[in-house]
């Protein structure tokens, strides 16, 4: 189902996002 997929694909966003933030803290 694509709809799944792409929920997938927007959750990967997500953590990329709160890890390159973590990594702005360090």
């Amino acid at each position: 189902d694509k709809r799944l997929f792409s929920s997938i694909l927007q959750q990967k966003e997500e953590i990329v996002m709160d890890m390159k933030i973590v990594d702005n803290m360090e």
